[in-house]
């Protein structure tokens, strides 16, 4: 009957809800969204930001913003291989944590050497997209992994959106500067969380 084959998507679904309330889940779906926000938010205004506020032209924007993402395949590797050694989470708090400077230093530096250098330095934003779906996934029990991830993923996405349209109201507003900034303190706040983020779930458990 139609009863009986819903019936093992019924328990799917329900494992799937009771997983996704659990403190670690949650903690680790935090991580997921604030690094889902940053990936959003550099991407959507990256290139508007190196023409309007540093002088750039847009093929060189452009080409600056190509870098961006052909350094993040070296830079996944090498966090592949950190997480390898020492788990996810310290791969996650280097890579985060290494790209805030590029934050800073994208306000200030001037000329397009020293924004080469700040865009490989920014891309390392992205070597912690692997640990941080690998730790996603861990979080949840495996007969579930698939369904309870994409869960996950439709939330921390959701969330994510919100920081283009946060830094466009600062840049329509002048402050693109210190949407930037910004940015930087969530990089930094982020890389703080990963430090602590399966303790603390554990610790809510």
């Amino acid at each position: 009957s139609t009863a009986t084959g819903d019936e093992p998507f019924r328990e799917t679904m329900r494992k799937v809800a009771a997983s996704v309330r659990r403190p670690p889940v949650v903690a680790v779906t935090a991580l997921l969204s604030l690094n889902m926000f940053l990936y959003q938010s550099v991407t959507g205004f990256l290139p508007t930001y190196l023409v309007t506020q540093k002088g750039v032209d847009p093929g060189s924007a452009a080409t600056l913003y190509s870098l961006f993402f052909a350094a993040a395949i070296g830079v996944q590797f090498l966090s592949g291989i950190v997480a390898d050694r020492r788990g996810n989470r310290v791969a996650i708090v280097v890579f985060i944590g290494l790209s805030v400077p590029g934050f800073v230093l994208l306000t200030v530096v001037e000329t397009f050497a020293a924004l080469v250098g700040v865009t490989v330095l920014l891309s390392f934003l992205l070597g912690a997209m692997p640990p941080v779906n690998a730790a996603g996934l861990a979080s949840l029990p495996p007969e579930i992994q698939g369904s309870g991830f994409g869960l996950l993923r439709t939330g921390y996405i959701a969330f994510g959106a919100l920081g283009p349209p946060a830094v466009g109201v600062l840049a329509d507003a002048g402050r693109f500067d210190a949407a930037f900034l910004a940015l930087g303190v969530v990089a930094l706040a982020t890389s703080a969380w990963a430090v602590v983020f399966e303790r603390v779930g554990r610790a809510l458990a």
